[in-house]
């Protein structure tokens, strides 16, 4: 079962929120890895401030914060990659905001397995959001 937890962005217009699939919110596990590890703590903090200033409806940079392409002519819902030299993080549209799933070091061999688990997960929350008319959503 999917919530979502809203993130509090300071001036945001648009909502933001973590995707929490079974008690566990992917991006969040990611990023606290990351973190821990402390190599690639600052692109972390890159993606977060660019995803900031998407909320607040401030550009960002085009090479780095892009709508996915090749999706199924039939998915209207559009998906995003953030990408930084060596982080990939990767969300989808939901009611004028954006929903954060999860993220990745870069690797080209996985990303497409990943972009197809993405889509699987936005087909998933979308049924889940037709089924029961709503989803929860709470703070983070």
């Amino acid at each position: 079962m999917f919530k979502l937890r809203r993130l509090n962005i300071p001036n945001g217009k648009l909502p933001f929120y973590l995707l929490e699939e079974d008690g566990n919110i992917p991006y969040q596990l990611f990023r606290e890895a990351i973190v821990k590890d402390g190599n690639y703590e600052s692109q972390i903090n890159k993606i977060d401030a660019w995803m900031a200033r998407r909320a607040c409806k401030e550009p960002v940079p085009l090479t780095k914060v892009k709508p996915l392409g090749k999706r199924d002519r039939n998915d209207k819902i559009l998906d995003f990659e953030y990408k930084t030299d060596m982080i990939r993080v990767y969300s989808f549209a939901y009611a004028g905001g954006e929903v954060i799933w999860d993220g990745e070091r870069k690797d080209p061999k996985a990303q497409d397995r990943t972009i197809l688990r993405l889509r699987t997960i936005k087909v998933r929350f979308y049924e889940q959001i037709a089924a029961d008319k709503e989803v929860q959503i709470q703070d983070l």
